[in-house]
């Protein structure tokens, strides 16, 4: 139990059905009788006993905070649609909906109450083969919740409304992928089918175990009564002759056969569950049985079930305790809906700011000491880690003088192969270059010209690298040609002196942001120095 407990509001369960809406709160609940209009709107009576019953099981203290209500709707005006979106769009997901709604319904998303669902994990990999996952989007107009909606907030409740369908199945559907669902109503029942574990369709079957009652009345002269306590002893085994019981399960195999022709036409899986709370649902689930093989029928039927306490209401209990948290579909309502019977909601009364500044207070006050106690085993960590890092300290200093050692007396190969290069007179070929660690260099080849010899050695000695440049052969290829053969041999100079020569290419220079340089500067940048040579361009020292 946390210490802000109190000041929380409890959480309620609730499942709305046709005539009827079910509370509970974890401990204790109540099943309420609601009359509607032909629209679906509850009068005021009615309006009335839910307000009393929320404050009975949910009484909320002036301090405490707003608690929440998940609702459970019934199937009645809701209507599923599968969408794509890109597998890679996990950011703005609600938009990406919203604009997929717009598209495939005839109602405005602002006019809607809608959530969405995806695939399990082990479905999902097969829909995403062509880069797109599967969605499946709920939605029912916002007219339909609007008034409840503002009933539950104006008691003191932010409500999130689900469909009931979705819930009832528990643990033993859900591992199933095509599988589907039956709930079996007094006046009506609801049918959800799945499809690769998403519900693919939700419909309103206009058949109830009350008509089991009515055709026993009609076809055996019974009271309403004993056609209901007929249908508790059809249960119980030897309750009748073999003949009797013979013409009464033929009835009833009669008056569930419309039942048995509208799943048939919606759905073909290897998985039905049949829930209810009458002995006409379990009659219904033993007709189906026969009726419906090769699918397999598992029942969920209890005839004395504790008040509020529906397979719907159960199974968003079942969600809201496990480690997601989470029911498997959420309608959340936008909060634009009007008020209650033209009434405000409840304000925030001031006492809960005041208790929740109490409560900063208090941590304030007591933050310096808890600190200091859950500091310490940190800091002892940390003085740990610093130790060690200063005990390699020395290690790391013998490793950067090696480091140092080497990049100091490494042979210049690089600059030294740029300087000759940038030296080479236009038509000039170097067919062999021998470079040693003693600064020894020793190149052979052939000039279009002889005077470009001397340019080239020229330039090899302006350029401040070598010491000495030594042109050792000069000779014409062939008589009365100009193009010539030489070798020179060269000597580069010690680090000290080449340390101080700039070569390499050019880098761009980072713009002042600060100030726009003038032209003037700017030539004065670009061009090179009076010192350098004029094939070499300033960039990195060696």
């Amino acid at each position: 139990m946390s210490f802000l407990d109190p000041l929380k509001t409890p959480t309620l369960l609730t499942e709305l059905r046709a005539g009827s809406l079910h509370l509970f709160n974890g401990n204790s609940g109540e099943d309420l009788v609601i009359t509607t209009d032909a629209e679906g709107r509850s009068d005021a009576a009615s309006q009335a006993r839910v307000r009393e019953a929320l404050l009975r099981l949910a009484p909320r203290k002036p301090w405490q905070s707003r608690g929440t209500l998940w609702c459970a709707l019934p199937a009645r005006g809701v209507s599923f649609r599968t969408v794509k979106i890109p597998d890679s769009a996990r950011d703005g997901l609600r938009l990406l909906l919203t604009l997929q709604i717009e598209a495939q319904f005839p109602v405005p998303p602002e006019s809607l109450v809608w959530g969405w669902c995806e695939p399990s994990k082990s479905s999902a990999s097969l829909t995403r083969a062509d880069g797109l996952r599967e969605i499946q989007v709920a939605a029912l107009k916002k007219e339909l919740v609007e008034d409840y909606a503002a009933l539950f907030s104006s008691c003191g409740f932010n409500p999130v409304f689900t469909i009931a369908a979705l819930l009832r199945s528990g643990p033993n559907v859900r591992a199933v992928n095509s599988s589907a669902v039956l709930e079996v109503g007094a006046r009506g029942s609801e049918f959800l089918a799945r499809q690769e574990s998403m519900p693919s369709l939700v419909r309103i079957l206009p058949w109830g175990g009350e008509q089991i009652s009515a055709a026993l009345v009609r076809d055996f002269d019974m009271t309403p009564t004993e056609a209901e306590h007929t249908c508790v002893r059809l249960i119980q085994a030897d309750s009748f002759t073999i003949e009797r019981r013979t013409a009464l399960m033929a009835s009833v195999v009669a008056t569930v056969a419309p039942l048995v022709q509208s799943i048939q036409r919606l759905w073909s899986g290897p998985e039905l569950l049949v829930v209810g709370d009458t002995p006409a649902a379990l009659l219904a689930a033993r007709v189906l049985e026969e009726s419906l093989r090769p699918t397999v029928i598992m029942q969920r039927i209890e005839l004395d079930r504790a008040p509020g306490q529906t397979f719907a209401v159960r199974g968003i209990w079942e969600a809201t305790k496990d480690s997601s948290g989470e029911v498997p579909l959420r309608l959340e309502l936008t909060p634009t809906a009007p008020s209650f019977g033209g009434r405000r909601t409840l304000p925030e009364v001031s006492w809960k700011w005041v208790a929740r500044v109490a409560g900063l207070l208090a941590a304030l006050l007591l933050f310096p000491y808890a600190e200091a106690l859950v500091g310490r085993p940190l800091l002892a960590r940390r003085l740990a880690n610093l130790q060690k890092d200063y005990d390699r300290l020395g290690e790391i200093d013998r490793r950067l003088e090696f480091l140092q050692y080497i990049a100091d007396n490494q042979p210049p190969y690089l600059d030294a192969s740029f300087v000759i290069a940038n030296a080479a007179p236009p038509g000039a070929r170097i067919e062999s270059l021998s470079l040693n660690r003693r600064g020894e260099i020793s190149l052979s080849g052939f000039a279009q010209m002889p005077q470009q010899i001397v340019d080239f050695r020229t330039k090899l000695v302006e350029s401040g690298f070598f010491s000495q440049v030594v042109v050792e052969e000069q000779s014409p290829v062939q008589p009365n040609q100009p193009r010539s053969l030489m070798r020179i041999t060269a000597q580069w100079k010690g680090h000290a002196e080449r340390q101080a020569l700039m070569l390499g290419p050019t880098l761009p220079e980072k713009a002042n942001t600060n100030s726009v340089a003038s032209d003037k500067e700017a030539a004065t940048n670009s061009s090179p120095t009076e010192s350098e040579p004029s094939f070499s361009n300033p960039a990195a020292k060696n």
